[in-house]
């Protein structure tokens, strides 16, 4: 089962969670468009949908860890995904 709360509010919280209407899982994620593979946007393979539109989730990396992602009017929002189809 795949599930996805989005939170939304300042970076650093408090934060206001809904869960996502859906989620969808692709099988391959788009290119990784840095060198290095860390970065500030780099694109899953996971799509939510959140008020009507699919929206990429992305992930900001910058070193072992990261925070996912998506933009809802320019705004950039923290997402949790919980899934069955992690692959490790």
């Amino acid at each position: 089962m795949d599930i996805a709360y989005v939170k939304t509010g300042d970076w650093g919280g408090p934060y206001l969670t809904y869960m996502a209407d859906d989620i969808k899982v692709e099988s391959e994620a788009l290119p990784n468009p840095y060198v290095y593979g860390y970065g500030p946007k780099v694109p899953t393979r996971y799509k939510i949908l959140y008020k009507g539109h699919w929206r990429r989730v992305y992930s900001a990396c910058f070193s072992n860890c990261s925070t996912e992602y998506i933009c809802v009017k320019g705004v950039d929002t923290i997402v949790d995904i919980y899934s069955d189809n992690i692959t490790r």
